[in-house]
């Protein structure tokens, strides 16, 4: 009998702290070896010029991955065109297609880089976790995507009282060297993944909630789908 696969889902508004979540319960709760984190994806492009889809188990040509990333929504948001987008695959692996340009890459590259990366993860029915912040209704696609080649859904939810709190903790990234992010999208997307959440919940099988507004993050319920009811921890 063939093995459901799994798929697990970090989702937060910016700054809310979803991939220190991940780090801090995976090894605890959960064995998915494979974590599609687009910061960590855009780092190793960085400093290694190169990505080898290897590593994520997926196997892609040139013309796969081009089909796919020049169609979507983003690729034509970023306004990209063949110098902008400058990407090429050669023997699974994800380089510059003219090294001499010396593209200056940015998140839009990356984040359609990972969308193309769990789209095949799906599609070879591979289990995966990955994070987002869910602020546009076309992330949903993939969830239904993931449904539809039998996928058992697990949700990690975290977020806070309000953007505020989100617009410290990425200055506090920044700082670190981390990726910036200006306070008004920091507040445009806490309201749109807020304004989604009940959405990605009723899609789900499962969902797991955090509150992060204070110090350390809380634990505050899980959502099961068999029960449709809130189980909590106080």
């Amino acid at each position: 009998m063939k093995s459901i696969s799994k798929l697990r889902i970090f989702a937060d508004p910016n700054g809310s702290g979803k991939t220190t979540l991940y780090e801090s319960i995976q090894s605890i709760y959960f064995s998915t070896r494979l974590f599609v984190n687009v910061d960590r994806i855009e780092q190793a492009f960085r400093q290694t010029h190169f990505l080898d889809f290897s590593e994520f188990r997926i196997k892609t040509s040139d013309l796969g991955f081009q089909s796919f990333c020049r169609k979507i929504r983003l690729y034509i948001k970023a306004n990209f065109d063949d110098v902008a987008w400058d990407l090429k695959v050669i023997g699974n692996v994800l380089v510059s297609e003219n090294a001499v340009l010396q593209t200056q890459y940015n998140s839009y590259h990356f984040a359609i880089v990972a969308d193309f990366i769990r789209d095949l993860l799906i599609q070879s029915e591979i289990p995966f976790s990955f994070k987002t912040v869910f602020s546009h209704a076309g992330k949903l696609e993939q969830i239904d995507l993931a449904l539809s080649h039998g996928y058992k859904i697990y949700l990690y939810f975290i977020g806070t009282e309000t953007p505020s709190m989100n617009n410290g903790r990425v200055s506090d990234r920044i700082k670190k060297g981390g990726h910036s992010l200006s306070p008004e999208k920091i507040k445009d997307r806490y309201y749109l993944t807020m304004n989604l959440l009940l959405t990605i919940l009723k899609k789900v099988d499962e969902a797991y909630l955090w509150d992060n507004s204070g110090e350390r993050h809380e634990y505050r319920g899980k959502l099961n789908e068999s029960t449709k009811s809130v189980t909590t921890s106080l």
